[in-house]
């Protein structure tokens, strides 16, 4: 991002604004003798989407795209076969429908919360309170009725 300090820190010719925004931190830390410096690997590519496969990123972005996909196929499969398997265990298929458009909701809710959950918590509680819960559901599931229990998936 150009207003960042990092960007400013890369480039010599902002290095007058880096310090101004410094001194607007704490006044007169910055002066024409200080150096800014970035220890990170300078990336001189010029398309963002090569830069991802350098070797320091390569092995990320690939990791970071499989989750992705992986996560994303779950959700097509699951949606698409919900309807079906709600209709096999004896619902109707405007029951079925309605429990489709609640797994499609309570995903949009569910990512809302879980953002403001790690706002409050921290990402690692969060996500760790998340897998608590998941692994508590069928537990729970167990004493619902079968309609409240595709709810619940």
């Amino acid at each position: 991002m150009p207003e960042s300090a990092r960007f400013l820190a890369q480039h010599q010719r902002y290095q007058e604004r880096l310090r101004t925004m410094v001194n607007g931190f704490v006044a007169g830390l910055a002066d024409s003798r200080t150096v800014f410096f970035n220890s990170e690997q300078q990336i001189n590519e010029k398309s963002a989407v090569k830069s991802l496969f350098l070797p320091a990123y390569g092995f990320g972005t690939l990791m970071i795209w499989l989750t992705l996909f992986i996560g994303l196929f779950s959700v097509y499969l699951l949606a698409s076969w919900l309807p079906l398997l709600v209709r096999d265990s004896g619902l109707t298929i405007s029951q079925a429908v309605v429990i489709g458009a609640m797994f499609q909701m309570g995903g949009m809710v569910g990512n809302f919360c879980m953002g403001l959950a790690m706002d409050k918590w921290g990402q690692h509680r969060a996500i760790a309170m998340t897998i608590l819960g998941e692994q508590s559901g069928p537990g729970c599931s167990r004493s619902m009725s079968q309609a409240w229990r595709f709810c619940v998936l």
